[in-house]
C-alpha cells in the first residue's frame, strides 16, 4: 500500500452532507441569544432538533418550569425571527452537563450570590463578613457558635413591631415586619 498525500485522499472520501434539521438546529444554536435574550441564553442551550420539535437543555429545574410558560412566545418568535416549522419545544435538565461546549457562566450560584445581595434580609453591614468554617466540631458547639454569631451580629438591628425580634432593616422597609411576622400575616 503506497502512501498518498491528504489532499488525493479526501477528495475521495464521502462526507455525507449534514441533514435539514441539523442545518436548523445549527442555525438555532448560532442565532439563539439574538432570539431569546442574553438572559435565557446563557441559562439554556438547544441539543437537538427532530420532526419539528426542539429539545433545549437548561441549568436547572426552575429555568425549565419558568420556560414552560414562554413556550408560545419562543416558539413563535424562533419560527419568525429564523423562517423555521417548530411544532413544540420541550425543556429539560437532562442534557445540561453532557455538552462539551458549557457556557460562559454555568455556575447557578452566581445568580444566587447576585440575587441575595439585594435581598431585604441582608444586613448590608456585614454582608462581607460571612465566611465557612473549617473547624470540625460537635453539633451542640457548632450552634453554640452559630447562636453567638446571631445574636453578635444582630445586636444593633432595629426590632420588628409585631414580635419585637431583632429585624434586618431592609425587612422592615419592605414588609414593615421581620419576615416571620410577614409570613403569618399572610392570607
Amino acid at each position: 500500500m503506497a502512501w498518498q498525500s491528504l489532499g488525493k485522499v479526501l477528495p475521495q472520501l464521502h462526507i455525507p452532507s449534514p441533514s435539514i434539521e441539523q442545518q436548523n438546529l445549527d442555525r438555532i444554536q448560532t442565532q439563539w441569544a439574538a432570539v431569546v435574550g442574553a438572559t435565557i441564553a446563557q441559562h439554556t442551550r438547544p441539543v437537538n432538533l427532530a420532526q419539528g420539535i426542539l429539545q433545549v437543555a437548561t441549568v436547572n429545574s426552575v429555568w425549565v418550569q419558568n420556560l414552560m410558560f414562554q413556550q408560545t412566545a419562543l416558539l413563535a418568535k424562533l419560527n419568525q425571527t429564523l423562517e423555521l416549522q417548530l411544532v413544540k419545544i420541550r425543556f429539560s435538565t437532562a442534557q445540561w452537563f453532557t455538552q462539551t461546549d458549557p457556557p460562559a457562566d454555568p455556575d447557578p450560584m452566581l445568580s444566587s450570590a447576585q440575587t441575595w445581595k439585594q435581598h431585604p434580609s441582608l444586613d448590608p453591614t456585614i454582608a462581607g463578613q460571612y465566611q465557612l468554617s473549617l473547624i470540625y466540631n460537635t453539633p451542640e458547639t457548632s450552634f453554640q457558635q452559630w447562636a453567638t454569631q446571631v445574636q453578635a451580629r444582630s445586636q444593633h438591628w432595629p426590632t420588628c413591631p409585631i414580635c419585637q425580634c431583632p429585624t434586618p432593616s431592609g425587612e422592615l422597609d419592605r414588609w414593615g415586619s421581620c419576615s416571620i411576622c410577614m409570613t403569618k400575616c399572610q392570607p
